[in-house]
C-alpha cells in the first residue's frame, strides 16, 4: 500500500507541475498574473482571457494538435514564446533550466504508468544509473540524495526553486 501511495504522489507532483506552468503561461497572458513582487503583467493583444490564450493555442497547433503538453518544458516555453506574454524571458528561462527536476520527475512518472523497456531506460539515462544493475525503480523515490533527502523531495524542492524563479 506504501509503494502504491508513493506511485501516485509521483503521478500527482507532476500533474501539479504540469497545472502551474498552464496557469502562468496562459494567466500571463491573459493578464491576470502579478510578479513575486507585485508587479502586474499585461495582457497579451487579442486575448481577453485564459479561455482565449487555450484557444489561441489548440489552434495555431503550438506543440501539438491539442495545444501544449504542460509537463514538457518545451512545449511551456514555445507556448510563452508563440503567445509572446510580458515575462516570457523570466518563465522560458526558468523553465528550461538545465537544473530543473522536471523531465527526471516525468521520466519516472512515465514509467510508473507504461513500465516497459523503454521507459525504464529513460528513467536509468536520467538518474544517471547503470544499464545492467538490477534495481527496483518503483522504491527509486525513496532513495537518499547526496544532499540527504529522498529523490521525491528534492523533486519537489526543485519544483518549487524553479516555480519560484519563473515568476520574478
Amino acid at each position: 500500500m506504501a509503494t502504491l501511495a508513493a506511485e501516485m504522489a509521483v503521478v500527482r507532483l507532476l500533474d501539479a507541475w504540469a497545472r502551474f506552468c498552464r496557469a502562468l503561461v496562459v494567466n500571463s497572458a491573459a493578464g491576470r498574473a502579478r510578479t513575486a513582487v507585485g508587479r502586474r503583467l499585461r495582457r497579451v493583444p487579442h486575448v481577453r482571457s485564459i479561455r482565449d490564450a487555450d484557444q489561441l493555442l489548440v489552434s495555431s497547433c503550438v506543440c501539438t494538435r491539442r495545444g501544449p503538453n504542460w509537463a514538457v518544458a518545451n512545449h511551456c516555453v514555445q507556448a510563452a514564446r508563440f503567445l509572446a506574454i510580458e515575462n516570457r524571458l523570466e518563465v522560458t528561462s526558468a523553465l528550461g533550466a538545465v537544473n530543473s527536476p522536471s523531465e527526471r520527475l516525468r521520466a519516472f512518472r512515465n514509467y510508473l504508468a507504461h513500465r516497459n523497456r523503454d521507459t525504464a531506460t529513460e528513467v536509468r539515462v536520467k538518474e544517471n544509473m547503470a544499464q545492467h544493475l538490477p534495481v527496483d525503480l518503483t522504491t527509486l523515490t525513496d532513495t537518499l540524495t547526496a544532499s540527504g533527502v529522498t529523490l521525491f523531495e528534492e523533486w519537489a524542492t526543485g519544483l518549487c526553486d524553479v516555480a519560484e524563479a519563473a515568476i520574478q
